[in-house]
């Protein structure tokens, strides 16, 4: 179950640099190569993800000599605006709540579907979620499932034990997203 009880980033949250990771390392470094003084347009970033950032697919800032330079976004591993950090998959911007050596991520899809009863045809909107774990010293993407949560844990050996100790696999599940702020509080980024 997805609890983002968004505990703050474990690392550098009041540091955070705003502007755009092209790659992960810029990510891991905390040093986005396009800073958000250069953009064209003023809080460009805020506008990337608050007017909806499927339509927008160019960005504009301007280079140190003062020369307008075109981005594509597909180009963009992601960026940090108001202190948060969005990583773009597939071709959406999400918003990464916890940032430690086993960081998670959440991709909010809401498809449209028609439900017809006999008096009329209604729509609705079902949010689904997908859940993501990124390895901080890979940048390797998993999905938040089990199988895929037992081989990053493995990096802790004594924590892995621990884990796989609960003998019913439905408290495992259960208790995935507390062990991985356990393991992140036992293996700190720096």
């Amino acid at each position: 179950v997805y609890s983002q009880a968004e505990s703050d980033y474990t690392i550098y949250k009041e540091n955070l640099v705003e502007g755009i990771y092209k790659n992960f390392d810029e990510f891991k470094g905390n040093s986005p190569s396009i800073l958000e003084k250069a953009f064209t347009t003023p809080n460009h970033l805020a506008n990337f993800y608050t007017y909806g950032f499927t339509r927008i697919e160019k960005i504009y800032y301007h280079d140190s000599l003062g020369n307008s330079i075109k981005l594509n976004r597909k180009d963009i591993w992601g960026y940090c605006s108001n202190n948060t950090i969005y990583i773009l998959r597939n071709n959406r911007f999400h918003k990464i709540g916890i940032i430690g050596r086993i960081t998670h991520f959440a991709e909010f899809k809401v498809p449209n579907f028609s439900i017809i009863n006999s008096m009329s045809a209604e729509s609705h909107q079902k949010e689904k979620i997908n859940q993501y774990l990124l390895d901080y010293h890979t940048g390797r993407v998993y999905s938040y499932n089990l199988d895929q949560f037992l081989l990053l844990l493995k990096y802790d050996e004594e924590l892995y034990q621990d884990f796989i100790s609960i003998k019913k696999k439905s408290k495992l599940k259960d208790r995935m997203f507390l062990y991985l702020n356990k393991f992140n509080e036992r293996n700190p980024i720096f």
